[in-house]
């Protein structure tokens, strides 16, 4: 008998294109990593991650891994690090996250750059 690849394929609230993908391996181990396919574009990033969140109006998606955050592309690609200890959408180019090694929180712009506010 064939077992499924996927434990879970869900449409998100708040996205009219992904949808998320989990893949697990029960009795085998208790890592669940989560991914997302694109039904318009026919993406797929293939799930790595403990947690991802789609974003549609900004392109770059929240990922967690081992308790730390980073941003993935439209691609999958992994574009800002998974270094902050906590992490939020893009809204008008930016994303409030905190630093992992010293606690303070601030702005980032989609290239990961420090905005002076």
């Amino acid at each position: 008998m064939l077992q499924p690849i996927y434990s879970l394929i869900s449409k998100t609230n708040v996205s009219d294109n992904w949808i998320k993908v989990r893949y697990s391996q029960p009795f085998i181990d208790d890592n669940t990593l989560e991914g997302m396919f694109n039904m318009a574009t026919g993406v797929f990033i293939k799930p790595a991650y403990d947690q991802i969140d789609p974003n549609d109006k900004e392109g770059l998606h929240k990922v967690r891994l081992n308790d730390q955050y980073g941003y993935v592309n439209n691609e999958g690609e992994l574009v800002l690090p998974i270094k902050y200890a906590s992490a939020y959408e893009f809204d008008e180019g930016k994303a409030r996250v905190k630093d992992s090694d010293d606690g303070k929180a601030y702005y980032i712009d989609k290239s990961g750059n420090v905005i002076k506010e």
